[in-house]
């Protein structure tokens, strides 16, 4: 297979398509090899729109959805990011390339290994990589003021504390259950007016483990 003519078609076909128009996401699906991050039976479909099974219960995001949370996550400063749910790595090494400063957060101990690897055998060196809940207040990342928040699983509701970990004009990107469906959606920090929320797209992701949030996210 090569690797590099599924990748174009992937980004010029498909991703560029759904709204995907920032020149440094771009730039950072074209240079971080997704192939890398995907379990070695499925690395056939990597460059393909799927959710690339992990475990029985965890995958990750699609190339469409990974690149419209990547352009969501961008932010004036662009200088640390927390990403909750690490996964494989994937996403985090995306974010690397655009943030000067990562902390990933992974539950499952097989993921957070994988995913700690992977991100050292591509050499991407801005990232700290801790296991733990992220939905929860834990004092090796809660502590921190961060430009963005990613939730790259799906929520209920979110944690009232993350809004204490964002900078001034943060943002949180998340994907809230709606129904049947989620709704994958910004909520930015605003000083005037606490939260604003902004749909971007519907989907389907599963759920972050071990999810149990008994206060709903207020706005």
């Amino acid at each position: 297979m090569n690797f590099e003519t599924a990748r174009k078609n992937l980004i010029e076909q498909q991703i560029r398509t759904w709204n995907v128009y920032s020149s440094e996401v771009i730039k950072s699906l074209y240079k971080v090899p997704r192939e890398n991050f995907v379990p070695y039976k499925y690395r056939k479909y990597a460059l393909s729109d799927f959710q690339v099974p992990l475990n029985i219960n965890d995958s990750m995001l699609s190339p469409l959805v990974e690149g419209r949370v990547l352009q969501s996550a961008l932010t004036k400063n662009c200088g640390e990011i927390l990403e909750i749910g690490s996964g494989s790595g994937y996403m985090a090494a995306l974010l690397a390339q655009v943030y000067k400063s990562v902390i990933t957060i992974e539950i499952d101990k097989t993921l957070f290994e994988q995913a700690n690897e992977n991100l050292k055998r591509n050499k991407i060196n801005n990232v700290q990589v801790f296991q733990g809940d992220g939905l929860k207040i834990d004092n090796r990342w809660s502590n921190k003021k961060f430009d963005a928040i990613v939730i790259s699983g799906g929520i209920k509701s979110s944690p009232l504390f993350l809004r204490d970990s964002l900078s001034f004009n943060g943002r949180i990107i998340a994907f809230m259950e709606n129904g049947p469906i989620m709704n994958s959606v910004i909520l930015k920090k605003n000083y005037n007016y606490g939260f604003l929320e902004m749909v971007l797209f519907e989907t389907k992701v599963n759920y972050l483990k071990q999810e149990n949030l008994p206060e709903k996210f207020k706005f």
